[in-house]
């Protein structure tokens, strides 16, 4: 898949739009940052032998959760990262670029495999609990 390059005329930007740019593209890492520290619970709460805890199931939800909303706002992103670069450019030659690549998409996928997994782990969870409650 190709892009199209737009020219940005860099003498109008300002730093207060590079600042934002910044915030803006920060926004789905951050998500996803947010959603490896809810798995690393999961892996040290595996490490302890507690695998079919409930805590489990959520943290893996909410990582999920996280892979499948990045590309989501990704894609809103981008076309308000073109604009906020062009704002200042004359009439006539301010730019909306709107794109979605495979990289999403994969993420975007991964990210529902990890929801089918979190709600295995609900089940094992309810079958664990059923167990206990008979021994």
């Amino acid at each position: 898949m190709r892009s199209v390059e737009f020219a940005i005329q860099w003498r109008t930007v300002e730093l207060w739009q590079l600042y934002l740019l910044c915030v803006l593209a920060a926004v789905p890492s951050m998500l996803i940052v947010w959603g490896l520290l809810r798995l690393r619970q999961t892996f040290f709460a595996f490490k302890q032998q507690s695998i079919f805890k409930i805590s489990n199931a959520v943290n893996v939800k909410h990582f999920a959760l996280m892979l499948i909303l990045a590309p989501i706002i990704q894609f809103f992103i981008r076309p308000l990262s073109s604009i906020l670069l062009s704002v200042n450019h004359p009439a006539g030659q301010k730019v909306l670029s709107i794109s979605f690549n495979s990289y999403d998409i994969f993420t975007f996928l991964i990210g529902l495999v990890f929801w089918l997994i979190a709600k295995i782990l609900i089940e094992a969870n309810a079958l664990s609990e059923e167990n206990k409650a008979f021994v």
